[in-house]
């Protein structure tokens, strides 16, 4: 089932006609993150506020267009977070783009073969 764009929120995601594709992949995103223990629940000091998270949505499509699996994450809107209050208790490791360049351009030099995967949930293995 296709329709045109991927969902900018939940609601949007869940009133669609392919609700249930959406839903699929929220679910396996939930499991991921308990099963990795992600968080521990934990009571907030009064003086301070959760920081608020989203649901962003992907649809993966094939070599030939085709659509492939939906992908939704839950991601945390490190945004608001405020440097001295809780700026380093949330984390979550990125690669540099140089240090990609650096080794593509190791790769060709050497003649190697770069192969390519979607580990689904390979932020959590910082």
């Amino acid at each position: 089932m296709f329709v045109d764009g991927d969902p900018m929120t939940h609601q949007e995601a869940l009133s669609r006609s392919d609700a249930e594709c959406w839903k699929k992949a929220m679910y396996d995103e939930y499991d991921a993150l308990m099963s990795n223990r992600t968080w521990t629940l934990t009571e907030l000091p009064p003086d301070r506020k959760a920081i608020k998270c989203k649901w962003v949505f992907k649809t993966k499509h094939d070599a030939n267009g085709n659509v492939d699996r939906h992908n939704a994450h839950l991601v945390i809107k490190g945004y608001s977070q405020r440097k001295g209050v809780d700026y380093t208790d949330t984390y979550s490791p990125v690669v540099r783009h140089s240090s990609l360049r650096y080794l593509f351009a190791l790769a060709a030099k050497h003649e190697l073969t770069i192969d390519q995967l979607d580990a689904t949930t390979a932020f959590l293995q910082g």
